[in-house]
């Protein structure tokens, strides 16, 4: 499992502030685990609830599934590259995008729950009767 700071490292790598061998300064990680716990404050107020909360130690598990890691580095790429003054890669806009999108949907269907339609609904105006829209009955 990806620790915080796999995460901070990924999405300075990213940004091209990290090459694949280089790690995060104290500064670079100390600011990338600030902009994590934004990045997942955001989320919250999105309804997006992966099991997040306040992070504090750059060697603990990111507390998410696993299959939002990957989203969860394009999104701190993109809330760091001001700080670094660097564009966000194209391709990095779109794990991102396609990512949180897939997250609010899967935020959106739980919030909804599933729809009962098992009741009869009314067969239409000045029809006092009802009938099941599933059998026709």
């Amino acid at each position: 499992m990806a620790t915080n700071l796999d995460l901070i490292r990924g999405a300075l790598a990213h940004l091209g502030v990290l090459n694949e061998v280089e790690q995060p300064s104290p500064e670079q990680a100390a600011d990338g685990l600030t902009s994590l716990n934004d990045l997942l404050e955001d989320w919250s107020a999105d309804g997006i609830e992966v099991g997040q909360y306040p992070q504090t130690d750059l060697s603990a598990e990111y507390p998410g599934p696993s299959n939002t890691v990957p989203t969860v580095k394009a999104l701190l790429a993109i809330f760091m590259s001001s700080q670094y003054e660097r564009a966000v890669p194209a391709a990095v806009g779109m794990i991102a995008t396609h990512g949180y999108d897939r997250l609010l949907r899967e935020a959106v269907r739980a919030e909804l729950g599933v729809a009962d339609v098992s009741r009869k609904l009314p067969r239409g105006e000045g029809d006092g009767d009802v009938q099941n829209i599933l059998t026709g009955d």
